[in-house]
């Protein structure tokens, strides 16, 4: 028997086209709007509580211990963060995954569907916790539906402003991006800066740059400045805010030259994973090295 949440999922997973945002009217709104099929929704899923945060070294013999008493928290969101004061600049290296079919759990084989899966780079914000929620971030997201893979690259202040699509910088499935976030020593503005890479080697030609600058800046909205993250993430379509998207299959994920300030991140940092039961438990499996100053996320469907 489905659950009652993946009972609400399916229609959506053999959805091809979205209806319009009634509340998409600004041109930044409208740009977001025409670049990608699919608009989604940043504004937290009050349901799920968000992820639960371990050390790479225990990770893997906590996550058991906390499995086998209790389900954990439900949380749409997997990667690393770094705690850290005085964070004005987070940045890492990215080749975008393919969007691909899941092919076990229970959002496998559907042909016809829908999938989502989202990279991006940020300062603050990763929980309603942290900052209240506020965020200076830069990603990419990218679909498979029903066999057409798509990409698109946006920035966001969160909640001021965002998120909205690059103007004129294209990037496509499989190509290598530098993402870079940088936030004034107030953290009252701040930039993005999404740059399209010949290759992942350091030193690589850059071809394409698209860069926005936040100023004035509310003062309700101003940063912290006390957290770094490299995420993968699982949003939900613009009109139907209240479960992710089904999670594309991206086999594995490196956030390459992590840096915080200009400085490879060595240790320190804290892994979390994506886990809605609806899709079949566990769906990613994140770990850091600190050595390579990477975060790497592995597509999984539940402990196996």
């Amino acid at each position: 028997m489905k659950s009652p949440t993946l009972a609400l999922l399916l229609p959506l997973l053999g959805t091809t086209t979205a209806a319009p945002s009634s509340q998409a009217t600004s041109s930044r709104q409208q740009h977001r709007r025409a670049a990608l099929p699919y608009e989604l929704s940043h504004v937290p899923i009050p349901s799920i509580p968000g992820p639960t945060f371990f050390s790479p070294d225990s990770k893997s013999k906590s996550f058991a211990v906390f499995a086998a008493a209790t389900p954990p928290p439900e949380s749409q969101i997997a990667g690393a963060r770094l705690l850290s004061p005085n964070t004005t600049s987070v940045s890492a290296v990215i080749q975008i995954p393919f969007a691909e079919l899941p092919t076990t759990g229970p959002t496998a084989g559907n042909e016809n569907g829908l999938y989502q899966a989202t990279y991006w780079v940020g300062i603050d914000g990763l929980t309603s916790t942290s900052c209240s929620g506020r965020s200076l971030r830069a990603g990419v997201d990218t679909f498979w539906d029903s066999g057409s893979q798509s990409a698109g690259a946006w920035w966001e202040w969160y909640p001021q402003e965002g998120p909205v699509m690059f103007a004129d910088f294209d990037v496509d499935q499989g190509d290598v991006m530098r993402i870079t976030v940088t936030a004034d020593a107030d953290g009252e503005g701040g930039e993005a800066v999404v740059e399209k890479l010949a290759g992942l080697e350091c030193g690589a030609t850059v071809l394409a740059t698209g860069r926005q600058r936040f100023d004035g800046i509310a003062a309700g909205n101003k940063l912290c400045l006390a957290e770094a993250e490299w995420v993968v993430e699982d949003y939900p379509i613009l009109n139907r805010p209240d479960f992710p998207l089904p999670l594309a299959n991206f086999s594995v994920v490196e956030f390459e030259r992590v840096k915080v300030n200009g400085q490879l991140v060595g240790e320190g940092a804290e892994v979390f994973d994506i886990y809605l039961q609806a899709q079949g438990g566990r769906l990613t499996d994140c770990d850091f090295e600190g050595d390579k100053g990477s975060v790497q996320c592995k597509r999984v469907v539940g402990d196996a």
